[in-house]
């Protein structure tokens, strides 16, 4: 079964450019049965994302795109006249999303009060009050997508509720918008309801040992000393991420590495996001976390430079070759403690490309 797992995250990355991460905090938050927010301009594959997967998981599955107008009905179903007839306020929820067993929720932002309290019921506690009776909820889980960030604070809520958060953006390489142009296609590999509920036992059962959870005190101590709060509610759902992803990477014991989820767990305020990053990465990766300052290292060298002056390539040349070095050496680093250098060594074929182009650039001009 993990392998069937396996094979679905190379589908999805093979179907969508440069969503990576996001396809990782999928499949984490399908095994830990946790909720997960996208926020992002339109057209940049969220509810896409989240069909395809649902094809692979044979999950009946609701799509709503939500707008100030939207009616409790387009979600939970008609009020039943047959009901009605005998007293009662019944609403007929076949195939909306009291019975889903994963949800998108396109705007989610936009939900009026009318619809708010009762999608509060279904995302937390799988419940849906019909009649007066609960009825459960077989959602395994939910994910909410918009285009900004909550406004107000009758959302705030709401916005809780998702566990993980992700901001996604346009694609920004020239080779994978490339990608994108040609299209692609893949297998469909599919995992079954009784598979799936399979790896959510497994996943519940990893370990995460005190060292482990010692670095998340850490963490919390160390987020506090930054003015971020954390509410205790969701340090502690988020070790149901932890052990998901220590599942998914074929291990029933939680290591350091797993903590990384957590980049997306533990900020409320956009302007946090980089300095969760920071924290958690120095725990989680530190060596990924060296890659990805590295790239912006690489990024900032092109930038306001002109292409076109034999100079100006001279120079980026010489500044990639001083960053390739410490690459170079921080990949040694990395394999010589037993570390994931994957990260390092993609830094590496990045500058490697980037110096081919500007020979052939700088030839051009010299020519």
């Amino acid at each position: 079964m993990a392998s069937k797992l396996d094979a679905i995250r190379t589908e999805l990355n093979t179907l969508f450019v440069e969503r990576t991460a996001e396809v990782n905090a999928l499949l984490v938050c399908l095994v830990a049965k946790q909720h997960m927010l996208l926020i992002g301009p339109p057209g940049t594959a969220k509810s896409a994302l989240v069909r395809a997967l649902c094809e692979r998981i044979g999950a009946s599955y609701f799509n709503w795109l939500l707008t100030k107008f939207s009616t409790p009905e387009e979600l939970f179903g008609p009020v039943s006249l047959q009901s009605l007839k005998a007293g009662k306020y019944e609403r007929i929820i076949a195939g909306k999303l009291p019975e889903a067993e994963v949800a998108f929720l396109d705007e989610i932002f936009k939900a009026n009060s009318a619809i708010l309290n009762s999608c509060l019921t279904v995302l937390n506690e799988r419940l849906y009050h019909n009649n007066g009776g609960a009825v459960k909820c077989p959602l395994q889980f939910a994910v909410g997508a918009s285009n900004e960030f909550p406004q107000g604070e009758e959302l705030g809520a709401l916005f809780d509720r998702f566990l993980v958060r992700f901001v996604v953006q346009y694609i920004s390489e020239d080779a994978g918008f490339e990608a994108l142009l040609k299209g692609s296609s893949a297998k469909l590999t599919k995992l079954s309801t009784k598979e799936l509920e399979a790896e959510q036992t497994a996943a519940a059962s990893v370990t995460v040992p005190d060292k482990v959870l010692a670095e998340v005190v850490g963490l919390r101590r160390a987020l506090g000393a930054e003015g971020i709060v954390v509410s205790d509610r969701r340090w502690r759902e988020s070790l149901s991420l932890v052990r998901a992803a220590a599942h998914l990477a074929g291990r029933v014991e939680a290591e350091n590495a797993d903590l990384e989820v957590l980049c997306s767990v533990l900020w409320s305020d956009p302007s946090q996001r980089d300095k969760v990053a920071e924290v958690v990465m120095k725990v989680a990766n530190p060596f990924k976390r060296q890659a990805l300052e590295f790239a912006d290292e690489v990024t900032s060298i092109f930038k306001d430079k002109d292409l076109n002056s034999a100079d100006a390539v001279t120079e980026i040349r010489k500044k990639l070759k001083d960053v390739a070095k410490r690459v170079v050496e921080a990949t040694k680093v990395a394999k010589a403690n037993g570390a994931d250098s994957t990260a390092l060594v993609a830094v590496e074929d990045r500058i490697r490309t980037e110096n081919k182009a500007l020979v052939a650039k700088f030839l051009d001009l010299e020519g």
